[in-house]
């Protein structure tokens, strides 16, 4: 992705853009994990580094507050 925004015409608007943590994002995504997890077929134990982890991954390009 950073390649694409680099050569892109709106690429310091996208890297400023990006920069932001979106809070909207990061609710919706938030509450997703959550309903993912809660519907597992075989549960699985995460701790909540882990599941930060996967938070960070899945909202990325945008930082988690």
């Amino acid at each position: 992705m950073e390649k694409v925004r680099e050569v892109s015409t709106f690429g310091e608007y996208a890297k400023e853009l990006h920069s932001r943590p979106n809070e909207y994002a990061e609710r919706f995504m938030r509450a997703k994990l959550e309903r993912s997890y809660a519907e597992e077929l075989a549960l699985r134990e995460r701790t909540e580094e882990h599941k930060n982890e996967i938070l960070r991954f899945c909202m990325y390009p945008y930082p988690v507050k």
